[in-house]
């Protein structure tokens, strides 16, 4: 029923009508869409109006300004303009940085979020879109069908490489019970300590010669057999 996009930069905005209507299907023309230049986390903050969906897409998490919204206490702003039903996406890039710098931004969204669901947003990626809930989240596959049958969503499912709920479920990393194995000992990044903003940094110049250890995804690749392999419990 309405969308609002916050941007921080007003010349994204520019760029997105000139340079990416042909794939973004000029939003500006939608009566649904509201475009605001603000800072994402402060308009959480000076807002009461509950949401359906956040999406939250800034730059890596070790940027300065950008860092902020992989805290404990963004999280947590973003959840109390939740909706009780509501869900939160986080984009997480897991390229550059340590396994351990991984587990505590996952360990920092857990503390807020219960249940968590992790994808990828394709086999060849090096990103992960991290669902966070204060409900269970159950992936059904007649809702994907739908959705790829739906004449306006289909196509952009069939333009992410989905063409059929296969393609979607081969997408899945990680359930709730595999985020608490993954972020039982991972610490909490937060406003006052910084982890991530500070301690990030350092992972560039190590993880621009050789690959960083992620645990979960080598658990994933059949690398690990420390554990049992993850449960699709979520699934119907």
């Amino acid at each position: 029923k309405k969308l609002d996009l916050v941007e921080i930069e007003s010349a994204v905005l520019e760029a997105s009508s000139k340079f990416f209507a042909h794939v973004n299907h000029e939003p500006k023309k939608d009566p649904r869409f509201s475009g605001i230049i603000d800072d994402g986390r402060n308009f959480l903050l000076t807002h009461e109006e509950p949401y359906d969906v956040i999406v939250s897409e800034p730059s890596n998490p070790w940027m300065t300004g950008a860092s902020s919204l992989f805290t404990k206490d963004f999280f947590e702003i973003a959840k109390r303009r939740l909706k009780p039903d509501g869900v939160f996406l986080q984009w997480l890039q897991l390229y550059e940085l340590s396994g351990d710098n991984v587990e505590s931004l996952f360990t920092t969204f857990h503390s807020v979020f219960p249940y968590v669901v992790v994808f990828s947003p394709s086999p060849r990626s090096n990103d992960t879109l991290v669902l966070g809930a204060m409900h269970p989240i159950t992936l059904d596959k007649l809702v994907i069908e739908r959705a790829l049958a739906d004449a306006r969503l289909g196509p952009e499912l069939h333009r992410a490489e989905i063409k059929v709920p296969e393609d979607f479920f081969g997408l899945f990393l990680q359930g709730s019970a595999e985020v608490d194995r993954l972020t039982k000992n991972g610490r909490i990044n937060t406003d006052d300590n910084a982890l991530i903003e500070f301690g990030a940094p350092k992972d560039l110049l190590e993880y621009s010669v050789k690959d960083a250890e992620i645990r979960f995804l080598e658990d994933i690749d059949g690398r690990r057999f420390d554990h049992a392999p993850p449960h699709f419990t979520s699934f119907r």
